[in-house]
């Protein structure tokens, strides 16, 4: 008896879930090699099944964004650099969807994403934690967080209907794996995609994919995008408000320190000239 597609998103969450941990634990060099290891091995397979190049083209680049995590583990300290490319990945990905649902579906939720990517944490917000697992950290918040993860889902929703059940399992798994905390989530999130997204690739039919083209309907699509929208201009207007409020008392310290500065030096030449 074939699971419905509830059933089927229950357990691809513990199983995504399993596996995440699983990258979580690892020595950075052995979860390295596997993340190259299967898809090069895989590869030969996806393409002789007909798998289109975009698609395993977008497989390879959340493989990159996975390998950068384990890249970033063996490293003793973060640099600029390193911090900027993880801040530059995630944008990336993002605008990549961005570009073609407002090529392929409408603009509503295009601009959602756009919004979700001016407010994203600095890059100096990435960090490794302490020993024994040295997590990636990237505390982006959790309002940013449910909003991408809704803008997410949405984007499925309205380009690739049929995938709506696989899509909330990648949406899932990474806010349950990262225990609720906002910092761990980067590093389930692209733990979590990179997994699916190979399995999807080389088991696209049933049992392991469940496809629900009958979850699919025009209003909801547009209703959901619409909310996107709403809940990431929410949520931008609170990171520029925050940026702003963190930013005037430093202007403003900055402005008396100038100026105490300003008076000392003349009261040492003898006071303010004639």
């Amino acid at each position: 008896m074939p699971m419905t597609p509830l059933l089927w998103v229950a357990v691809a969450l513990v199983i995504t879930i399993a596996g995440t941990e699983l990258l979580r634990r690892a020595p950075p060099r052995w979860a390295a090699a596997g993340l190259l290891l299967v898809p090069a091995l895989a590869t030969p397979q996806w393409l002789a099944a007909g798998a289109p190049s975009f698609s395993v083209v977008k497989v390879y680049s959340v493989v990159v964004a996975a390998l950068y995590i384990q890249a970033l583990r063996l490293r003793p300290q973060v640099s600029r650099c390193w911090q900027w490319a993880g801040t530059l990945l995630l944008a990336a990905n993002m605008l990549e969807a961005v570009v073609t649902e407002w090529l392929r579906v409408g603009w509503p939720n295009a601009v959602a994403g756009l919004l979700l990517v001016a407010a994203m944490a600095p890059p100096s917000a990435i960090q490794v934690g302490p020993p024994p697992w040295r997590e990636v950290r990237y505390p982006l918040g959790v309002p940013w967080i449910l909003a991408y993860s809704l803008w997410n889902l949405v984007f499925v929703y309205g380009d690739r209907p049929e995938f709506t059940a696989f899509a909330l399992v990648h949406v899932l798994a990474p806010l349950l794996a990262g225990g609720g905390r906002a910092d761990r989530w980067i590093q389930a999130r692209t733990a979590a995609l990179a997994l699916l997204m190979m399995v999807r690739m080389s088991a696209p039919q049933p049992p392991w994919l469940v496809r629900v083209p009958e979850w699919h309907h025009p209003d909801w699509a547009r209703g959901l995008a619409w909310l996107s929208l709403a809940v990431a201009a929410a949520v931008a207007l609170q990171s520029g408000w925050r940026r702003a409020s963190a930013d005037g008392p430093r202007k403003l310290l900055g402005a008396l320190l100038a100026r105490r500065r300003e008076r000392r030096a003349l009261d040492a030449a003898g006071g303010p000239p004639n």
